[in-house]
This record gives structure tokens, C-alpha cells and sequence, in this order.
């Protein structure tokens, strides 16, 4: 999921992270059928994403991916990825930065 994240966002292929891996909570807060245009606006300047996985927690039905991310330009910087399981497969419900 954080390395599908990653490939998504270098690419812009923002569909798919609204279709794909954002959870439908999480989705509908980035303005639902609007969720890819939110996400160009707030992602443009972002160049050479890289979101380097360091630990996971599972706890029942949630995970937390605790990260490493940067950008060009930008250092590196502890974050986290909130994970919630829906229809089968675990799917991005809140991140950080």
C-alpha cells in the first residue's frame, strides 16, 4: 500500500489514489467525485516523492505505517500513514504532511 502510494503520487495518478487507496471517509473529505482535482491542486508543486517504509502496527481492522517521506528539495521527515480495512484490503484513511 505505501510503496503503491508513492509509485501514485511520483506519477500523478491521482485517480487512483482516490479510487483505489484512499478509504471511501477519506475519499469523500477530499471532495469525493472531486477527490483527483483536490489532490492536483494540493500535490503540484511535489516533485520526486519517496515514502520509505519503517515500521507497521496492526491493531484488528487499523494499521499504522509509520514512514520516512521527503520530496526533491525537502529533507527527510518521520510521518505516518492511518490504515483502515475495507472491502478486503487495507486502504488509506488519514496521512500527514
Amino acid at each position: 500500500m505505501v510503496q503503491a502510494f508513492e509509485r501514485s503520487l511520483g506519477r500523478q495518478d491521482l485517480r487512483r489514489i482516490c479510487s483505489d487507496l484512499f478509504s471511501e471517509r477519506l475519499r469523500a473529505q477530499a471532495g469525493g467525485r472531486r477527490c483527483a482535482a483536490t489532490l492536483r491542486r494540493t500535490t503540484a508543486r511535489l516533485r520526486e516523492p519517496r515514502i520509505e517504509l519503517r515500521q507497521i502496527e496492526l491493531s484488528g481492522e487499523r494499521a499504522t505505517a509509520r514512514v520516512s517521506a521527503a520530496a526533491r528539495g525537502e529533507p527527510s521527515e518521520p510521518d505516518s500513514i492511518e490504515l483502515v480495512r475495507q472491502r478486503g484490503r487495507y486502504r488509506i484513511s488519514d496521512f500527514g504532511r
